[in-house]
């Protein structure tokens, strides 16, 4: 049973499940503390008298006290089931609940939060830390309530049996709760400790996984093998330091209930044959009743252990949903549903979170909607960063950017990304269909033909057919299963079937020869008229034919303007120079 202000409201949603769930675990509690009275009677029942040697329970009454402890059974079995069905699923429903909230909140999050927590870290929070809490609500709750009602109600039967025995019996017990307390602390450290490690092991995993051709190709099995040794070997450290603090308290517990047991017979059998104030019956039924407290002394130190573990997880679960993301709509945002494509950025600058000196710097230029504008410059030369700015990815300063006249901060996200398709450098595909990850591009439903006609555009449509399944050919996960040019075509064509009036290529026809490049870039100016498209590129043969070209070194514009016009500019003519200079140089050796 764990709290938190993301939590909570879980319990009130499943209220009703809860209170049927724990007045059912009650009921269980009190009826099976009828057993022992039961036993009490019979066993004094079937004594016979000392001095007559009469048995004073007859056969008729046996036989009632045995149907009534039958009928304490069917009523057990009856409420049992109805805690089981309650509280023990209300586990698996939290659980899915709050998964589903982590995982809305995550599309939330910006850039910021992923550059600073690892995938195999942000996995272990949605399924490690996520079952030690549904562990600790299903369990947690039946063990918290079960140990209170059941060791109280237990302890004032004993009490009202033989409050000397009791006593005997109750104190022990406290000490060792304040006991259970403080070693509650020290589990929740080392149940920290234990989940810290689980999550980077699973880092570890996730990306030597993701990364096994580079593994592969620079022939680094065997050191990857080490490393994973030396976190699986944390790992199991850690949990085995959390396991034998675990089982030795378990142990000492154990220790001293047997002690505590052994103390209950001597000074029972005291009472019965010296002292003769306890009968033979009654200190059965103490004895039953000291097996019903067990249960409450071994839930409690469990449910310590568990809480210490769901406090731990919780904390890590508190760290995702508390993040905010740091690009959201301001309160100042304008009604606009759409973009011409007109963009004009103004003086600017730009640094990532943490760096001193800007990747950008003082940028300004305009392009009217509807352009096709290249964006060409050096590996490094800020042009990546210059589009993240655009899709604000990150934030900018007032005044920076603007859509139509409108400033870019002013402009709700939802607007901004609507209106923008976008085929970025890494070309990330899902592990789907050829056809569903086209068909991804939009949110309209599709037609076949539609996504049929974009992979001809993005010329594809030649190598689909040679799919043994065609558009149905599932793609390996981050589009393993297929070439670098295809995964680059897969991505325009989902670009291109969204329709918006803003398309940015980011370098992704880098991995196409120069005909397909030729042919996909006739098919945009055809297609796109009256839209605007940029096309960032490390090759002047990519951007020649577009209406401008942006030029960008070392983070700042050197010009802007057409072909012609640019082969003034020192820089753009030295780059014509010696990529034809290469061209002809492939040219000669084929």
């Amino acid at each position: 049973m764990i709290f938190g202000r993301h939590i909570n409201k879980y319990y009130i949603k499943y209220l009703w499940l809860f209170i049927i769930g724990i007045l059912s675990l009650l009921a269980v509690d009190y009826l099976q503390l009828k057993i022992p009275e039961f036993l009490g009677i019979i066993t004094d029942g079937l004594a016979r008298d000392p001095d007559t040697g009469i048995i004073a329970m007859g056969k008729e009454d046996l036989a009632q006290k045995i149907l009534e402890i039958l009928g304490i059974v069917g009523l057990i079995f009856i409420t049992r089931f109805l805690w089981r069905v309650t509280l023990s699923a209300n586990g698996p429903r939290i659980e899915a609940d709050l998964r589903s909230k982590m995982f809305a909140h995550s599309m939330t999050l910006s850039q910021d939060y992923y550059s600073k927590h690892k995938t195999g870290d942000i996995m272990a929070i949605y399924t490690n830390d996520l079952d030690i809490i549904k562990q600790s609500i299903s369990m947690g709750t039946l063990m918290f309530f079960d140990t209170i009602f059941l060791g109280v109600l237990t302890a004032v039967k004993m009490f009202m049996l033989n409050y000397q025995m009791a006593l005997f019996v109750v104190l022990p017990l406290i000490v060792m709760g304040g006991f259970g307390i403080l070693i509650g602390r020290v589990m929740q450290k080392r149940a920290a400790a234990r989940q810290a490690a689980f999550a980077d092991l699973s880092d570890f995993t996730v990306e030597n996984i993701t990364g096994l051709g580079v593994i592969k190709a620079f022939v680094k099995e065997q050191n990857e093998i080490i490393h994973f040794a030396k976190k699986n070997k944390d790992n199991y450290d850690k949990n085995m330091s959390f396991a034998k603090a675990s089982a030795s308290i378990r142990i000492i517990i154990n220790l001293f209930i047997n002690f505590i047991l052994i103390g209950v017979f001597a000074y029972g059998a005291y009472l019965v044959f010296d002292q003769k104030t306890l009968t033979t019956g009654q200190l059965i039924t103490f004895i039953s009743l000291f097996g019903h407290l067990i249960w409450p002394i071994m839930g409690m130190s469990m449910f310590i252990n568990m809480h210490a573990q769901a406090k731990a997880s919780l904390q890590r679960v508190n760290g995702l949903l508390d993040y905010k993301p740091d690009i959201v709509d301001r309160e100042d945002v304008v009604e606009v549903e759409k973009l011409s494509g007109e963009i004009e950025v103004t003086n600017l600058s730009f640094k990532y979170p943490g760096l001193e000196e800007n990747v950008i710097e003082d940028v300004s230029f305009k392009i009217k909607a509807g352009e096709s504008v290249g964006i060409l410059g050096k590996t490094g030369s800020g042009k990546t960063t210059l589009i993240d700015t655009l899709m604000r990815i990150y934030n900018v300063e007032d005044g920076m950017i603007k859509y139509d006249g409108i400033d870019i901060n002013k402009i709700p996200l939802k607007v901004l990304r609507d209106n923008t398709a976008i085929v970025p450098q890494d070309n990330f595909l899902f592990y789907d269909t050829v056809y569903e990850n086209i068909a991804f591009g939009t949110k309209r439903e599709v037609t076949n033909h539609e996504v049929m006609e974009v992979a001809k555009l993005a010329d594809l449509d030649s190598n689909i057919e040679e799919f043994q399944n065609g558009y149905e050919t599932m793609i390996g996960e981050r589009g393993s299963t297929i070439s670098g040019g295809q995964k680059q075509r897969v991505s325009i064509a989902r670009a291109l079937i969204k329709e918006a009036p803003i398309l940015i290529l980011d370098d992704s026809v880098s991995a196409v020869d120069t005909d397909t490049e030729d042919k996909i870039i006739r098919n945009l100016k055809t297609t796109r008229k009256g839209k605007t498209t940029i096309l960032i590129a490390h090759r002047v043969s990519t951007v020649r034919k577009l209406d401008r070209i942006l030029l960008i070194d070392e983070g700042k514009v050197i010009g802007f303007g057409t072909h012609e016009e640019l082969l003034d500019n020192p820089l753009y003519s030295n780059l014509v120079r010696l990529q034809s200079l290469e061209e002809e140089i492939e040219g000669g050796g084929q």
